[in-house]
């Protein structure tokens, strides 16, 4: 008999397979994962909720599946990742960096990782 967080494992693969859009992360030592799929949210607020002032942040977040990574980030290193610009054109891809202290494992126990990509200025 499968417990409540297997289902949840379950659940979320189903929802990858489904939902999530290509993704694209490359290493420190340049290797390359292109065949991944990441559930890409983008999160804006308008206002402060402390001050009520408005305000305009921007906030992506990407949450990637461990068991299809070979590896995930470690201390002082810094990953690239290419997300579509809007989830209604993935041609469009936006690159970003992160590092491990941009990685979020509180889904640790149901078998993903959340990254907050910093976008690149040019």
């Amino acid at each position: 008999m499968s417990n409540n967080r297997d289902l949840q494992r379950r659940d979320m693969e189903t929802l990858r397979d489904d939902w999530w859009v290509p993704v694209v992360l490359v290493a420190p030592d340049k290797t390359v994962y292109s065949d991944l799929l990441g559930d890409v949210r983008t999160e804006s607020k308008v206002f402060d909720p402390e001050t009520g002032g408005k305000i305009s942040v921007k906030e992506t977040s990407i949450v990637l599946l461990k068991s299809d990574l070979t590896r995930i980030p470690a201390e002082n290193e810094t990953w690239f990742i290419k997300y579509p610009d809007s989830l209604l054109d993935s041609g469009t891809l936006i690159t970003a960096s992160f590092d491990f202290n941009n990685v979020s494992e509180v889904g640790d126990s149901l078998g993903y990782i959340k990254i907050y990509p910093q976008e690149i200025e040019t």
